[in-house]
């Protein structure tokens, strides 16, 4: 059984935590579960229920087969359809059996929040939603009052005081980015990550719910959230890789009644949304879309050729999968030269030809490259002969022998 004890605020100088106690009879865990933010930001966690830490804790709890102890007060929403939907859902998505949630008391939470919330990471995802959230044609009520940037594990699960550098660096550049579309930026940061280092899911698998357990955390603060898609909904199916396939059907599940969680742009894929945002002045100044300082899980697959090293003076390294997925994208609609100052494009274009091959090779095997093979079709982008030679390594899945080979050798 996993137990989770009342939540608590505490404030330590110039930082507040919201912790509660738990207790993991699987892995034989007795420690606090906490979320910290800076302490003008404290009065916002929101101790009352203790949702956030239900929700964190509850792909473990699947995975171990444990029931959850709530020994305070749960929102009567989250409750309900934690009951009859989310773990029905996600137990059929991960093949685990059903657990059950124990409850001392229900309650309906009324914190008068006002406040419209989504996350910051300065890449596409983020800079769709925070342009479509702060235009004049923007819903009064849907108009973002604050952004925010976790520290929950996107920087990687192992190494945490690197992970932690990494968090901060990326967190200052936010900070600027935030001052000059005058939105608050709130940073919150949690341990989570060594509640989850003892059972095989990494972040990719756990990333929806773990975010929105931040969310949850600050109910006091945040009416309406909007949570950057990763899929259009045309693809929504269950997942046990990446539950942002299920983000449609999960986020008003994992509402309550004082916090609704909405996907941002559910009708665009990744491409569509970094056509919108290409001509921007913002996203030519900001866009952030590297891995090159990310940890991400210690253990990134990419192609053995790829170079993560910095040695570029450019701020996206134009050399990582997600830089290269981002400016074959920009060279197909014709707008990579907007991005000269951000992007190494001579380095580039010694990677394009490699990149195509791959996004050709694995567009059957991954909606990311499907939509940047169809963006490439219907533009009539030329493809070099050489890429569709070198796709047959993808196709007959060659890449994931190098892959391995390569890790041995590192």
């Amino acid at each position: 059984m996993i137990i989770i004890d009342k939540p608590f605020i505490e404030t330590i100088g110039d930082k507040t935590y919201l912790k509660s106690y738990i207790i993991d009879e699987f892995t034989g865990t007795h420690d606090f579960c906490y979320y910290l933010t800076d302490t003008k930001y404290g009065n916002y966690f929101t101790c009352e229920v203790a949702d956030a830490f239900v929700l964190a804790l509850l792909l473990p709890a699947l995975q171990s087969n444990q029931s959850i102890l709530v020994k305070a007060p749960i929102s009567e929403k989250l409750y309900y359809n934690l009951k009859n939907t989310i773990i029905f859902l996600l137990a059929k998505a991960f093949k685990y059996k059903e657990i059950e949630i124990l409850v001392t008391e229900t309650v309906v939470l009324d914190a008068k929040s006002n406040g419209v919330g989504t996350g910051c990471s300065l890449g596409v995802d983020s800079f769709a939603t925070i342009l479509s959230h702060t235009t004049p044609d923007c819903p009064k009520s849907y108009k973002l009052t604050h952004l925010t940037f976790f520290n929950v594990g996107s920087h990687g699960e192992e190494n945490l005081d690197e992970v932690r550098e990494a968090y901060l660096k990326d967190l200052k550049e936010i900070q600027i980015f935030a001052d000059e579309i005058n939105l608050p930026l709130i940073s919150l940061e949690s341990n989570l990550v060594t509640f989850y280092s003892k059972y095989d899911l990494n972040f990719n698998q756990t990333h929806v719910i773990r975010g929105m357990s931040m969310v949850l955390s600050l109910q006091k603060l945040f009416k309406k959230y909007i949570y950057s898609s990763g899929y259009p909904v045309s693809e929504i199916h269950l997942s046990s890789i990446d539950p942002t396939y299920m983000e449609g059907v999960l986020l008003p599940n994992l509402s309550t009644e004082n916090t609704t969680l909405i996907v941002g742009g559910p009708n665009q894929s990744r491409t569509e949304k970094m056509t919108q945002i290409s001509d921007s002045p913002l996203a030519m100044k900001y866009l952030y879309v590297c891995c090159k300082d990310i940890v991400i899980n210690n253990n990134m697959n990419i192609a053995p050729w790829v170079n993560l090293n910095n040695d570029s003076e450019k701020k996206n390294c134009s050399g990582c999968d997600k830089c290269l997925r981002t400016l074959v994208g920009l060279d197909a609609i014709n707008k990579i030269n907007n991005y000269e100052n951000l992007f190494d494009l001579e380095k580039y274009g010694k990677l394009k030809t490699l990149f195509i091959a791959k996004t050709i090779g694995m567009r059957k095997r991954s909606f990311v490259y499907l939509d940047i093979y169809n963006l490439l079709k219907k533009e009539k982008f030329k493809i070099p002969f050489i890429s569709k030679l070198l796709s047959i390594t993808y196709r007959i899945k060659i890449d994931v022998l190098l892959y391995k080979i390569f890790n041995k050798k590192g």
